[in-house]
C-alpha cells in the first residue's frame, strides 16, 4: 500500500475516518476489520510483550489468514503505530477554570497512567511526530491547556514536548526497575535500598565529597515522589515563561 497524497496510508486514512464515524454515532462494520486487528495486537502485547506481536500471530488470534491482514494494514510497522494509538486512549477532559498548570498536571499524570496499562508502548519505535487520531488528540488537549496563555504556538508545543518527555521517562523507569526487581525476586524499594547501601560502602568522601554528603543525607531512603517533584520544577519554569510573556503583552 502506498501513502495517499496527504501522507496517510489507506489504513491510516481508515482510522481517521473510523474515528469520525464513531464520534458521529456510527458503528464499525463486523467481520475482519482494522479495529479487530489492532485490538488483537494490543491483547497480544499486553499478555506477552511487544516481541510477541507478529502478523501471523495476530491473524491466528482473529481467525483469518495472514495475507488477509494485509488488506487492512500495510505491515507490522504500521500495526505497531496503530496499536500505540489505541493504547493511549482518550486524553482527559480539562477544566478551563482550573488554569493551565492544573491542566498540564492532569494531562501528564493521565498519560503516565495510560502508559502503565500498556508498558510495551515504550518499545514501539518513534518514527516521527504523532499522526494517528488518538495521539493527535493528546497533543491537541495539551495545547488546549495552554490556550489562554500568552505563549507563542511554538512555545506551547515545546512545553507539551517537555511534559510528554517527563511522563515517558517516569514510565520507563517504573517499568524497567520493576522488571529488574521481579527478575531478582525482590521489589523496586528493596533494590533501591540495597543499591544505596552498596554505594555507601564504596564512596569515599575524599574522592566523591558531594555524593558522600548526599548519601549521608539518605537520598535512597526518602519516599519523595520523584515524578511529582520533577513535574513541579518543570511547571515552575513554564510558569515563569507564562508570566514573562504576559508582562511583555502588557499584563493581558
Amino acid at each position: 500500500m502506498q501513502p495517499m497524497s496527504d501522507g496517510l496510508t489507506p489504513a491510516m486514512r481508515r482510522l481517521w475516518e473510523r474515528t469520525e464515524r464513531v464520534q458521529a454515532g456510527g458503528e464499525p462494520r463486523r467481520g475482519l476489520s482494522l479495529e479487530r486487528i489492532v485490538a488483537a495486537g494490543v491483547e497480544l502485547a499486553d499478555a506477552e510483550g511487544l516481541s510477541a506481536v507478529s502478523m501471523a500471530r495476530v491473524a491466528r488470534r482473529v481467525g483469518f489468514t495472514t495475507m488477509s491482514l494485509y488488506r487492512h494494514v500495510e505491515g507490522k510497522d504500521e500495526l505497531l503505530e496503530l496499536m500505540a494509538d489505541a493504547a493511549t486512549g482518550e486524553p482527559p477532559a480539562l477544566d478551563p477554570a482550573a488554569g493551565w498548570r492544573a491542566g498540564l498536571e492532569l494531562w501528564s499524570r493521565s498519560l503516565v497512567a495510560a502508559l502503565l496499562l500498556h508498558p510495551w508502548f515504550l518499545d514501539v519505535p518513534i518514527t516521527g511526530p504523532p499522526r494517528t487520531p488518538g495521539r493527535v488528540a493528546w497533543f491537541e488537549r495539551g495545547l488546549e491547556a495552554l490556550a489562554e496563555t500568552r505563549l507563542s504556538e511554538v512555545e506551547k508545543a515545546g512545553v507539551i514536548l517537555l511534559v510528554n518527555g517527563s511522563a515517558f521517562w517516569e514510565v520507563r523507569v517504573m517499568v524497567e526497575v520493576g522488571a529488574a526487581a521481579r527478575a531478582h525476586g525482590t521489589s523496586p524499594e528493596r533494590e533501591t535500598a540495597e543499591y544505596g547501601a552498596a554505594l555507601s560502602a564504596l564512596i569515599a568522601p575524599e574522592r566523591f565529597p558531594h555524593l558522600r554528603r548526599a548519601l549521608d543525607a539518605g537520598i535512597f531512603e526518602d519516599d519523595v515522589d520523584d515524578f511529582a517533584f520533577g513535574l513541579e520544577l518543570a511547571l515552575d519554569g513554564v510558569e515563569r515563561l507564562v508570566e514573562r510573556r504576559a508582562a511583555e503583552a502588557g499584563g493581558g
